[in-house]
């Protein structure tokens, strides 16, 4: 549907419901406009994430459906955990920074500042990002409904950081008791190898 004209520019609307990237083909007064058909993405199935709460979603097959989530600082890990819960599709899962590209990456990926982990071939699938590739911004959770459809949770944990301290090397690190349901990602570094 054709809503206006200012300047030779053309605003429509498009009624699409499902993620994808879509060809669109536009004539004016049965001419083809230059450079039609135009390659557009679409992401209708975008829901903010809450950290910690569990986020109910579903993805046709072939089909994305995307949960954001914005961090303020860089240097903030996080994991991504999509569990099925009903359908004979896979939840594949991939984390985007900045962007999403509706493409299914089949290996990790750095282009272009963005950051791209995946786990596929999966049932409950397990992403994440560790702190030192912590970015500031906005970041995407893409869920692609490989093979059949699929319903699922998504729940993101952020990691609490904790570098361990050093040690004599005779003795143990005394490390606090993990909480459960919390993820810790510990750094620490190897100054010699003895033995």
């Amino acid at each position: 549907e054709l809503l206006s004209c200012v300047g030779g520019a053309y605003k429509m609307l498009l009624p699409i419901t499902l993620s994808g990237t879509y060809d669109v083909h536009v004539m004016i007064n049965s001419s083809i406009v230059k450079g039609s058909p135009f390659k557009v993405p679409y992401f209708a199935e975008t829901e903010a994430a809450v950290v910690g709460k569990v986020m109910k979603g579903i993805s046709p097959y072939s089909r994305w459906k995307y949960f954001t989530i914005e961090f303020d600082r860089d240097g903030v890990g996080f994991q991504a955990v999509t569990t099925r819960t009903s359908g004979r599709g896979q939840p594949w899962t991939f984390i985007e920074y900045r962007q999403a590209t509706l493409q299914p990456m089949l290996d990790p990926v750095e282009l272009r500042g963005r950051v791209v982990h995946k786990d596929t071939d999966c049932s409950a699938c397990r992403v994440h990002v560790p702190p030192n590739l912590g970015l500031k911004g906005k970041w995407f959770v893409g869920v692609y409904g490989y093979s059949d459809d699929v319903t699922y949770d998504v729940v993101i944990h952020v990691y609490e950081d904790k570098k361990l301290p050093s040690t004599d090397g005779r003795t143990g690190i005394q490390v606090t008791k993990p909480v459960p349901g919390v993820y810790y990602y510990y750094r620490f570094s190897i100054t010699s190898v003895t033995g």
